[in-house]
């Protein structure tokens, strides 16, 4: 379970960086507004980045945990 929960994470990730920048952006570059477009998309990224580190940290913790159970 705690493997699906990184595995989520990562995949939100690559999905908010890899997907969703270019086709907002180019939404966006019609309006002259692409760059604030770019700077949500990454702030978003560097959002699920945290997530994907702090899942990390917990999985480290449960695992620590049931080898000294």
């Amino acid at each position: 379970m705690v493997d699906r929960r990184c595995d989520r994470a990562a995949s939100i990730q690559w999905l908010i960086g890899g997907v969703t920048a270019p086709l907002m952006a180019s939404l966006f570059l019609d309006q002259r507004a692409g760059h604030i477009a770019l700077i949500l998309v990454g702030a978003a990224s560097c959002l699920s980045g945290f997530i994907y580190w702090r899942l990390g940290r917990y999985v480290s913790a449960e695992e620590a945990k049931q080898k000294t159970a």
